[in-house]
């Protein structure tokens, strides 16, 4: 059965009998991957929404590596910078309902920064009318960059110059002291270091 003959249901239940990382893909292969991206790709912005999740659902489903080659092979019609931007848009606003979505603006820029804004604030946003159709990327910049960054780091920044001083001193003193290295976590304490 060629791509574009079966319907939208039809086409989600075809699963290929070999798995992609332990994945199953609902595409019999890349090829078929691939044209059901283009075709979709040509309703333009009618469907973003449709793109944008199928892109996630591909996304999530190959292997490591796999994504940037596919992206880098040129075969599909967007970079893999766009191809990325659909990727977020389909797993952080893709799923809001028909009519919340419909309220967003079409472009794929505005929807990725949307999409960078945790999902209650972005429901608030759009309740207050501040997320409209009419929203400009420049606007959506701005809420996005509004949004309070997340913590990626989980605690002080260590002081290289005190650890190499404590190392320093420590080599110093211990052919002195007639000690021996030890595996009980007394040498990583004079360093400061944590033991897990």
């Amino acid at each position: 059965m060629a791509i574009g003959a079966e319907s939208g249901a039809t086409r989600a239940k075809i699963i290929t009998s070999a798995p992609t990382c332990g994945r199953e893909i609902p595409f019999e292969s890349v090829g078929d991957c691939i044209a059901e991206i283009i075709r979709v790709f040509s309703q333009r912005s009618c469907n973003t929404r449709a793109l944008a999740k199928l892109m996630a659902a591909v996304r999530t489903r190959l292997c490591h590596g796999q994504w940037t080659a596919l992206c880098k092979s040129r075969r599909l019609p967007f970079s893999k910078k766009k191809a990325d931007m659909l990727v977020s848009v389909g797993k952080n606003i893709a799923d809001l309902n028909e009519q919340t979505f419909a309220q967003l603006p079409h472009g794929w820029s505005i929807l990725y920064q949307l999409s960078r804004l945790d999902r209650a604030r972005l429901l608030d946003l759009i309740r207050d009318g501040a997320i409209h159709s009419g929203l400009t990327l420049q606007e959506a910049k701005e809420l996005s960059a509004k949004q309070k960054p997340s913590k990626s780091r989980k605690g002080p920044k260590p002081n290289v110059r005190q650890r190499f001083k404590r190392f320093e001193d420590y080599i110093l003193v211990f052919p002195l002291t007639g000690l021996t290295p030890n595996d009980n976590g007394r040498d990583a304490k004079f360093f400061g270091w944590q033991i897990s």
